[in-house]
């Protein structure tokens, strides 16, 4: 699949990103959260301390296979997690696994109890075709 580019935000903005491209391991051997998040951060996008934005969207694509997380990956704004549909990709919990959820949509700020967005603020954002083992 080629780059392409969100016409409003910033040059070379990448829009549509895949998990193997920011080194995720889909083997379901090593703990790929954080290559998982650096494609989802990618291009100054709307994480915490931002209201809102439609500008810096992302379709971030899994291809199949395992991905092993042990603590939540973070869905930013107006973010598309897609899978493959005819070969699911599997969200593998390690055995270690702390956090809320494979996947939060709203994390909470450490030690003040408020979430990162308004509860108006919940959509622009897509979860699809993946098996989820805890």
């Amino acid at each position: 699949m080629s780059r392409q580019l969100a016409p409003l935000a910033e040059n070379n903005y990448v829009l549509h990103r895949n998990a193997l491209d920011y080194r995720a391991d889909n083997t379901g051997t090593n703990n790929t959260k954080e290559a998982i998040n650096a494609a989802i951060m990618d291009g100054n996008r709307c994480g915490e301390d931002c209201g809102s934005t439609t500008v810096r969207s992302a379709l971030m694509y899994f291809p199949p296979g395992t991905y092993k997380i042990c603590t939540p990956t973070i869905q930013y704004y107006f973010t598309q997690f897609v899978g493959d549909p005819n070969n699911r990709p599997i969200i593998k919990g390690c055995e270690t696994f702390t956090g809320i959820a494979l996947m939060d949509v709203n994390p909470y700020i450490p030690g003040s109890g408020i979430n990162w967005y308004s509860s108006q603020n919940q959509f622009f954002r897509q979860i699809r075709n993946f098996v989820f083992d805890l």
